[in-house]
């Protein structure tokens, strides 16, 4: 009788046990909540189907089989990061050919509205489209930079590692958007040389639309490289953590 209580016991503690498990994992993913929540009922699902599959194994056996939650923790955050890292990669590359397509679009209204520079304006706006131009292709090569260092080191050694790799990949997101950022200003400069010496009018509502939809596209890219930096330096301090926690 008492032994029969002692299993009924074990058996009711079961659910609370892999709660707590699933939890001490998610609490350390709370800097991202969806992150934490999935992570959660992934794991809860992962132990109830290894207890399913096995079934004189115990709770504990299969959290101590699962592992260590620090350890864990930091696998799932590192692969949710190489994942938001792609995603950024393929944001800026949409962001790039859009603006490719806004800029010959507006050249081409240019030169169908016959809006050039004068004489006096021709030489400094050709050297800001220059610069335009170079600025353009070099976020472009950078962008490329970015794509084939992620696609060569696809897989790293550890979590430390592969946060280091991600890293080296926002770090060349974020200058192809500053390069991005230059190109704008350039096209903001040349469209206000082209406008100084006409009188305001509806023709003017599209290279002026033009340049709103580029600062916003520009705009976009940056949040989405602000917001994956910040989970990259959460990420690492979880990952150094757990370092420090195996090195003890």
């Amino acid at each position: 009788m008492p032994l029969a209580g002692s299993w009924g016991s074990m058996a009711m503690r079961e659910p609370e046990t892999v709660a707590a498990y699933a939890a001490s994992i998610a609490e350390r993913l709370e800097f991202d909540p969806s992150l934490a929540r999935r992570v959660r009922q992934e794991v809860e699902d992962h132990l109830w189907e290894s207890m399913r599959a096995r079934a004189v194994e115990t709770v504990r056996d299969a959290t101590t089989r699962f592992g260590d939650p620090q350890v864990l923790a930091a696998e799932f955050a590192t692969a949710w990061l190489a994942a938001q890292t792609r995603k950024t990669s393929a944001v800026a590359i949409i962001v790039v050919l859009a603006l490719l397509l806004v800029m010959k679009v507006r050249l081409a209204w240019y030169g169908m509205a016959q809006w050039t520079l004068n004489d006096e304006q021709r030489l400094a706006g050709s050297a800001i489209s220059s610069i335009d131009v170079c600025a353009f292709w070099l976020a472009v090569g950078l962008l490329a930079a970015a794509w084939a260092y992620l696609s060569i080191h696809r897989v790293a050694a550890s979590c430390a590692a592969q946060c280091r790799k991600l890293r080296h990949v926002v770090y060349l997101t974020a200058l192809c958007w500053f390069a991005l950022a230059i190109s704008v200003t350039c096209d903001v400069i040349l469209t206000a040389l082209r406008l100084v010496d006409r009188s305001f009018s509806a023709q003017a509502i599209i290279p002026l639309s033009s340049l709103m939809l580029e600062s916003a596209l520009v705009g976009l890219l940056i949040l989405r490289i602000a917001g994956l930096a910040t989970r990259m330096t959460q990420t690492t301090a979880l990952v150094e953590t757990r370092r420090v926690g195996h090195a003890s």
